[in-house]
């Protein structure tokens, strides 16, 4: 059985989500200075803004349809602050970033500078999620043919997170998005 879970995993999850955060925004910002962007600063601003509501709203939203039943039924608002999707985020940001680019009259492509820092951002949060365990639903769901184990519950799960960051750092993978 291989181990891939500290007890610490909420605090290591919390400070690895940070770090995704930090650290995409800075390879996203080395990257949009090579891309075609608006002249304007104030456009830029308002296409970054569009991103980032439309990346958080989509993300809350899918976290919450895809457990609405759990929601409806007795949930802390807490629990909800916590979840997030990141098909959701994807999604969102990318509406956000139409919705952007149609206010302030862009029509070039927007998206260059984000998939690199997307990647980065993914394998670093995921490492987090990997961490964390089965109690924030992050680590992989319950699985009973597999040698990952999430302790403290010691249930056998798939680790997808780690399966995620490994697909992410494939040579394919990064040569598709450079």
């Amino acid at each position: 059985m291989i181990l891939l879970h500290s007890t610490t995993g909420a605090q290591a999850h919390i400070v690895l989500e940070a770090a995704a955060y930090a650290i995409g925004a800075r390879v996203y910002w080395a990257n949009a200075r090579k891309t075609p962007r608006p002249d304007s600063l104030v456009d830029r601003w308002v296409l970054l803004a569009c991103v980032l509501f439309g990346a958080a709203l989509g993300s809350k939203l899918l976290h919450v349809i895809e457990h609405i039943g759990y929601f409806m039924h007795g949930a802390s608002r807490y629990e909800f602050l916590g979840g997030k999707s990141i098909l959701g985020g994807l999604v969102g940001g990318t509406l956000g970033a139409e919705a952007g680019k149609r206010w302030v009259g862009w029509h070039a492509s927007t998206g260059d500078a984000w998939v690199p820092a997307l990647a980065v951002g993914l394998i670093i949060g995921r490492i987090g999620c990997q961490f964390s365990g089965l109690w924030d639903g992050t680590f992989g769901s319950p699985y009973h043919d597999s040698y990952w184990a999430a302790p403290p519950e010691q249930t056998l799960a798939r680790a997808q997170a780690a399966f995620d960051t490994c697909w992410n750092l494939t040579p394919q993978e990064m040569e598709e998005h450079r």
